[in-house]
């Protein structure tokens, strides 16, 4: 992954508790897990900016988030993502070196990522002065989640830092996708509308292990190049101590 993939940025998300861990929702992921496959990815990847998602849990207490945050970093990570609107809590981490990536989710939606649109114009400045306020107290990277494409195109002209949308349209500096749905491994939450399907991993690994459990079944797996013998002396030598042994057992 990272650059050899042409990814200069890898997010490993709290949505890994619905795509890998079988949680209802991220709200149930907790911090040992998001540690551990950060842990594993920042093993993996040299080369790439690397966020780590703050589970929702660890940003209900200030000092607890920042315990957490600096977990994440002495871990390797560059930045931490924070699910939260309350800048107070942001500029608590920055005020401590941590740099962090604000999460913008778009308000007005329904359950299961469902667009529901809007009439009113207020809330959407009030979402921008969000964004402003993000800025000002040093943010690094503010992703953008399913706002309209207007919305998040104002915002990136407005900020001085990267913008990063899913959902948001494309008029961001960047985009970002939850592998998991993007290679087809697991189904887009919802109407998928912050997602595309680029491959079908788990319809092609379906057919993998349909075909697997037939040619088992048929005695046509394994075949001779997946499995080694013995030589024909070691063989008889092996059939006759074998023997042996048995009987003196």
């Amino acid at each position: 992954m990272g650059r050899r993939s042409g990814c200069d940025i890898i997010l490993v998300g709290d949505s890994v508790g619905v795509k890998m861990l079988g949680y209802e929702n991220p709200g149930q992921v907790t911090m040992d897990d998001m540690l551990h496959h950060f842990k594993a990815v920042q093993r993996a990847v040299k080369d790439a900016y690397l966020i780590a998602d703050l589970p929702i849990s660890s940003c209900m207490n200030p000092e607890r988030m920042l315990r957490d945050a600096r977990s994440f970093i002495d871990h390797g990570a560059d930045a931490v993502k924070i699910e939260t609107f309350d800048i107070q809590m942001v500029d608590h981490l920055t005020h401590h070196q941590i740099e962090v990536c604000g999460d913008m989710i778009y308000p007005f939606f329904l359950s299961r990522f469902e667009f529901t649109g809007l009439k009113e114009v207020e809330p959407l400045i009030e979402f921008v002065r969000i964004a402003i306020k993000l800025q000002e107290v040093g943010v690094t990277i503010v992703v953008i989640t399913l706002a309209p494409e207007e919305v998040a195109k104002a915002i990136t002209e407005i900020l001085k830092v990267p913008t990063i949308g899913i959902g948001s349209g494309k008029y961001t500096h960047g985009q970002v996708l939850i592998a998991a749905e993007m290679l087809g491994i697991c189904d887009a939450i919802g109407k998928g509308i912050h997602n595309y399907k680029y491959d079908h991993f788990a319809e092609r690994g379906r057919d993998a292990i349909k075909k697997f459990v037939s040619e088992a079944v048929k005695g046509e797996f394994p075949t001779a190049e997946n499995c080694q013998n013995l030589e024909k002396t070691q063989y008889v030598e092996f059939v006759k101590k074998m023997k042996e042994s048995v009987e003196n057992t």
